[in-house]
């Protein structure tokens, strides 16, 4: 048996792990790599093969704005 550790799709650890057999392969999203300790107000960013501390969340997905001048896409008028 031996100790995985999940990190999240901006490759940030938030301290789940599990242990997994010997016969069983690391799933994607999870490394092999023990993260080291975090310190407060920080993050451990995988960049395999290693972990690297840094100080602000790599952030989140763009969420594009409504646009208010474009148009709305009306159903066909049936005559």
């Amino acid at each position: 048996m031996y100790v995985i550790y999940q990190y999240n799709a901006f490759s940030v650890y938030e301290g789940v792990n599990r242990e997994i057999a010997d016969t069983q392969g690391c799933p994607m999203g999870w490394t092999t790599v023990q993260p080291p300790t975090i310190p407060q107000g920080k993050f451990a960013y995988f960049r395999g093969p290693d972990w690297i501390i840094i100080d602000e969340y790599p952030g989140t997905y763009p969420v594009p704005e409504p646009s208010t001048d474009a148009p709305v896409n009306e159903p066909p008028t049936v005559a």
